[in-house]
């Protein structure tokens, strides 16, 4: 939770690196879950699809390669470079 790290105000030392790594990146203080636990949350993230698309919602469920958008950002980095 935000409010155990110091980033965000606790009065111990508790996530100096994030501190450090947010001097130069951009930090938000409102996010929202697309879902209740991690799994189609983190693919929700990965992919930029609501739970409800993407419909990976149990333990034994795995994400294909090639349907984050890593793969799509990999791809344009390579067009920049080449």
């Amino acid at each position: 939770r935000a409010r155990n790290t110091s980033l965000y105000g606790h009065a111990n030392k508790t996530t100096p690196f994030l501190e450090t790594f947010a001097e130069r990146a951009t930090t938000f203080t409102q996010a929202r879950a697309p879902s209740t636990w991690s799994l189609p949350s983190h693919v929700s993230m990965f992919t930029g699809l609501y739970p409800y698309e993407h419909q990976l919602t149990s333990r034994n469920q795995r994400l294909e390669s090639g349907h984050t958008i890593w793969e799509e950002l990999r791809d344009e980095y390579a067009e920049k470079v080449s």
